[in-house]
């Protein structure tokens, strides 16, 4: 799997992971939700992995997929959107959205308890909004 983060966007990462004191630089790349329209909405947040889990090297930073998931997806692409208002990070895939993943477990949006980056947290990291390709 091949994972590109802008530049900018791993300043706006390692402001995050220095404001939070956490020298692992490591983060989940998971669903959050299935849009009608785009099909999955990713997100990050910080975690830890699982035996379901496969951990990717990326710049010095280790990003968890499960695996089920990383086995559909050839490409993430990680850049920081600088806006007036809800700045953030975008992630795009090459995920081909199957009508079947619906009522795969790894494919139903996770309730993560880890800090999410998103703007409930950090105004500058905002919903980590993911778009994939329109089924």
């Amino acid at each position: 799997m091949i994972i590109s983060i802008t530049d900018q966007a791993k300043s706006k990462l390692n402001q995050l992971f220095i404001e939070l004191n956490i020298s692992n630089k490591v983060f989940r790349l998971y669903i959050r939700d299935i849009s009608e329209l785009y099909g999955p909405v990713f997100d990050i947040a910080l975690d830890k992995s699982t035996q379901d889990d496969e951990i990717f090297k990326c710049d010095g930073y280790s990003v968890i997929i499960n695996k089920y998931l990383a086995s559909k997806i050839n490409a993430v692409n990680i850049y920081f959107k600088p806006a007036i208002s809800k700045s953030g990070f975008r992630i795009t895939t090459d995920l081909e959205w199957e009508e079947e993943y619906y009522d795969c477990k790894w494919a139903q949006p996770l309730q993560i308890s880890n800090l999410i980056l998103n703007e409930t947290t950090y105004d500058y990291i905002s919903i980590v909004h993911i778009k994939t390709k329109a089924p």
